[in-house]
């Protein structure tokens, strides 16, 4: 079943691979116009499936955005951070949050995606 993922390619040649092997898999890709995009996507159940960061530099600007919004938002949408988004601080953003480590293994990123944003069925045509 094809997700809905909005990329945030913070790390441009590393967003670049993985909405490639997104495509590849079948997933509908649109990409964030910024950080601030991505974190009210994330707040907003329904139009995505899964947010997406790719991104090898510390911290990550989606990530510090996290942090500061308020834990009690229910429903949030799955984040995944593609690279090595974390920095030292001991606070981490609520919310359901991944990391994927590189190198990226590809069959252990769409098992990740499968299992915390399994998609959506194919909307039937009607004759």
């Amino acid at each position: 079943m094809a997700r809905e993922v909005l990329l945030l390619k913070e790390t441009p040649s590393l967003g670049d691979a993985v909405q490639e092997l997104l495509e590849a898999i079948g997933d509908q890709v649109e990409l964030a116009r910024s950080p601030e995009q991505a974190a009210a996507s994330v707040q907003d159940p329904g139009r995505f499936d899964v947010v997406i960061s790719a991104c090898n530099r510390r911290p990550s600007g989606l990530l510090r955005l996290l942090r500061d919004l308020p834990a009690s938002r229910t429903g949030r949408v799955p984040v995944v951070f593609v690279g090595s988004p974390l920095d030292e601080s001991p606070a981490p953003p609520s919310g359901p949050v991944h990391t994927v480590s590189l190198p990226m293994v590809p069959e252990s990123f769409v098992s990740l995606l499968g299992r915390i944003a399994p998609g959506r069925p194919p909307t039937a045509s009607r004759p």
